[in-house]
């Protein structure tokens, strides 16, 4: 479990927990102040077209994937 420090914030699109300093989420580049339409981003962008490796498990927190 991540500890949370004032000013993190939790990414709009991806529900990534980011670090105050950071202007965009470190998992999915989404900005920080919101940007384009969530769904849009994600399907534009390489964030859910990972590779899958051997090994690799899906996150079941809050939905997370």
């Amino acid at each position: 479990m991540s500890c949370w420090v004032g000013g993190d914030w939790m990414c709009g699109a991806c529900q990534h927990q980011n670090f105050k300093k950071r202007e965009s989420c470190q998992r999915c580049g989404y900005p920080k102040y919101g940007g384009p339409d969530v769904s849009t981003y994600l399907y534009n962008n390489s964030y859910n077209s990972a590779e899958v490796l051997a090994g690799d498990w899906y996150c079941s927190a809050m939905n997370c994937g």
